[in-house]
């Protein structure tokens, strides 16, 4: 039965079959054997009659013929779709197997941290995580890390911070030329701009969040979270089928994060897959490195310290959050990566590196201890995705730290990224100090 899972070849084939025979039957067979039939049914009456040619009588197709010409209408249509969806499904992994998809698994995710701050001195090995694991008694229980570890609560404590001059456009984005379309809304402003600065195959589109206090407040800086969609995809995708606003404001409102700047551009411009490099045409890991933090400094209050500096993304921009993070601790202290991989996947003609380059199998990157945080929402059955997420945790040691979200099925679909999202800003608020309710108003 090895080859009639769901991510196998075999139940496309089947389908496949079945679409294609109903479709030819519906097309050709049905119509032949129908005149055969009403040819047949003419003649016999013009006998009867003994009249060739002269009868009355009209042939028709009976109620029988269209229930007949309807089953296999249906038959293709659905058989069809089922080969859209399993290639799509083989493609994307929205689901891991027949039981993921007929929602047959255990519903609870776990989160426990892989990698922590050592509790006594540097001998200690920080990836023994037995004592982190959920006992059998809480399986299938989301846990939530211990705050009263030494990394929860010495992390928790805001930075060292000094006093900024805010200019009069900072203060008041509204009154800001490059910030001229927005739209208010009960839980902020929305804001687009387009940032130059991508190549000549880039566009900059760049949708900002502004939380509630932001303009009631001129003289407060604040983090900023850069939001990474998938490909294909969009923008929008975070404010409209992720609600990113609602439910991170859902954690300011409970006292676990603080309130900031969430910022979400387009690192696939035209949908065309950067990978988030750069490339020739798209200067795209260059542009969310230097050129949007130095824009977003320049026009929006914000603080030039990683600790106030995070990604979040999902699949391709998953990746993008993870490969950004791991090379560049110096600009952002965590990352939250949603069913995101862990070594470059070109798309055919579009292989911008050696894909064995260790400048982006992060498996390698990490093996220089990058200081940063990160949070993996990952799945048992997360198939190809899965593989280089485990040679990448394989190889993190601190001070990389990794908590794990993790599902039993896939995690390839937006049910899961709502799902996880206020766990991961959570998390955040916990263990980065920029995102710390204490560094409000700070």
């Amino acid at each position: 039965m090895e080859n009639f899972t769901l991510l196998s070849i075999g139940p496309i084939v089947v389908a496949t079959i079945i679409a294609t025979v109903s479709g030819l039957w519906v097309t050709f067979g049905l119509p032949v054997i129908w005149k055969k039939r009403l040819i047949q049914s003419v003649n016999k009456e013009h006998r009867a009659t003994q009249k060739p040619g002269k009868s009355s009588s009209k042939a028709r197709l009976t109620l029988r013929n269209y229930f007949e010409q309807a089953f296999y209408v249906i038959v293709c249509a659905l058989a069809t779709v089922a080969t859209l969806f399993l290639v799509a499904n083989r493609i994307s992994v929205w689901y891991g197997s027949w039981d993921d998809l007929f929602n047959r698994l255990e519903h609870d995710a776990t989160i426990h941290a892989v990698t922590t701050t050592p509790t006594t001195n540097e001998g200690i090995d920080p990836r023994s995580t037995e004592s982190q694991q959920p006992s059998d008694s809480q399986a299938g229980t989301p846990v939530a890390e211990n705050s009263n570890t030494p990394s929860a609560s010495a992390n928790a404590r805001p930075a060292a911070q000094t006093p900024v001059e805010f200019s009069e456009l900072q203060k008041a984005p509204l009154n800001n030329p490059v910030l001229a379309r927005y739209q208010k809304e009960k839980r902020g402003v929305w804001i687009r701009a387009r940032i130059n600065g991508q190549g000549e195959l880039g566009e900059g589109k760049t949708l900002i969040y502004l939380p509630p206090s932001y303009l009631s407040e001129p003289n407060r800086a604040y983090s900023v979270l850069i939001s990474l969609h998938g490909i294909p995809g969009s923008a929008m995708e975070f404010r409209d089928a992720l609600d990113v606003d609602r439910y991170y404001g859902k954690t300011v409102r409970e006292g676990t994060t603080a309130e900031a700047i969430i910022v979400v551009p387009e690192p696939f411009p035209r949908n065309l897959d950067t990978e988030c490099m750069d490339i020739p045409g798209v200067s795209m890991e260059t542009w969310l490195t230097t050129t949007l933090p130095n824009w977003l400094k320049q026009n929006l209050r914000t603080k030039d310290d990683r600790n106030y500096w995070a990604m979040e993304g999902y699949s391709a921009g998953g990746w993008c959050t993870a490969m950004l993070t791991v090379r560049h601790p110096e600009i952002f202290g965590a990352g939250i990566i949603k069913a995101g991989y862990f070594a470059p996947i070109y798309a055919e003609g579009k292989e911008w590196h050696d894909p064995q380059d260790p400048r982006y199998l992060l498996r390698e990157v990490v093996k220089d201890k990058p200081k940063v945080k990160l949070f993996v929402v990952t799945g048992k059955q997360d198939w190809v995705f899965r593989d280089s997420y485990e040679e990448f945790r394989a190889n993190v040691k601190y001070p990389t730290e990794l908590t794990e979200y993790e599902v039993p099925g896939s995690t390839h679909r937006w049910e899961i990224y709502r799902q996880s999202s206020i766990p991961a800003y959570e998390w955040l608020g916990k263990n980065l100090p920029g995102f710390a309710t204490s560094s409000s108003g700070k």
